[in-house]
């Protein structure tokens, strides 16, 4: 079905080659233990205070209002243990209240606030503000950037639909000696996937290849959704057979962004072959799948499939399967 697959191949090396050229401890950890049971020490005021932090409604102002007695008197670890439980509580614009109110203040501030304040950044694509910390920690103490601060903040910027910033933190990562992995290249192919950069996409993921890391599901369906924003379905199927080659299992998003793509070549085959695939695999279908399996089938001109596919579906829907 791929046909000339290894003459796209050829041609594919060739243009990755030229887009490759042209564009691309402490108490200050995650919680205080209090050293005889191991558990997460939270004093009785830090208790009543997480607990209105995350059932009060608050602006800025007073959240600093209500943190002014007690800021004094917190140790590194119940700071972190506060922001991520904010985040945990789905709070994240509260938890960077709470760390700008810390550093307002001047209490020491390290790596792991600054981390636990990106990650609530990339739960509300404030970018600009993720970068801000980032960069604040940059400055602060250079010697303690790791890849986690870094990923929080290429996903913040891939969620804020951001993708040349998301790259320029991929690049300034290799300056700052810190080793990308498996999240920090799958959260810069998905902001590039986002806006169609397929060539991008596809440069990134043969770089993980050279660099020897990990590619997962979530790093192959970004590439393939990249590939079908683009309108690129016969690298989106290449990619599927890489997937296969590689032993990476495919889930629903794999088929659904690698039939949408032949869905809007006009591919009514390739989409029914890869319904069956998913039929044969036991991979769940859902509403996206039959859309654009149908979709596929009336660009072919092929209304009887089309009928058939959306009695299907209704079936599935009745049923709950």
């Amino acid at each position: 079905m791929l046909g000339h697959g290894n003459r796209l191949r050829g041609t594919l090396h060739g243009r990755l080659q030229q887009c490759g050229r042209c564009r691309c401890q402490s108490d200050g950890g995650g919680g205080r233990s209090d050293g005889r049971s191991g558990r997460s020490f939270r004093s009785p005021a830090t208790l009543r205070l997480l607990q209105a932090l995350q059932t009060r409604t608050m602006q800025e102002a007073e959240v600093r209002e209500m943190l002014a007695p007690e800021l004094a008197r917190w140790r590194p670890g119940q700071a972190t243990q506060i922001l991520s439980d904010l985040k945990a509580a789905g709070k994240p614009e509260v938890a960077l209240d709470v760390l700008r109110a810390m550093r307002a203040a001047r209490v020491a501030v390290n790596v792991f606030h600054y981390i636990a304040g990106m990650s609530a950044c990339s739960r509300t694509s404030q970018w600009t503000t993720a970068l801000g910390l980032l960069h604040d920690l940059m400055h602060h103490d250079a010697g303690a950037m790791n890849s986690i601060a870094f990923n929080n903040g290429i996903t913040a910027c891939e969620k804020g639909g951001q993708w040349q910033c998301a790259l320029h933190l991929l690049k300034q990562m290799a300056l700052q000696a810190v080793v990308p992995n498996t999240v920090s290249y799958s959260a810069g192919i998905s902001a590039c996937s986002k806006v169609g950069q397929w060539l991008i996409a596809l440069y990134l993921l043969s770089e993980m290849s050279r660099k020897g890391i990990s590619r997962n599901a979530i790093t192959y369906n970004a590439a393939i959704s990249a590939c079908e924003k683009g309108g690129q379905w016969q690298v989106a199927l290449l990619l599927l057979a890489e997937m296969s080659a590689q032993s990476v299992p495919k889930t629903n998003v794999t088929y659904n962004a690698s039939i949408s793509a032949s869905e809007k070549a006009g591919q009514w085959r390739v989409a029914l072959h890869l319904l069956g695939q998913m039929a044969r695999t036991g991979v769940r279908k859902d509403s996206v799948t039959f859309s654009a399996s149908i979709s596929a089938c009336e660009k072919g001109i092929r209304w009887q499939l089309a009928l058939d596919l959306l009695e299907a579906w209704r079936r599935i829907r009745f049923c709950g399967i």
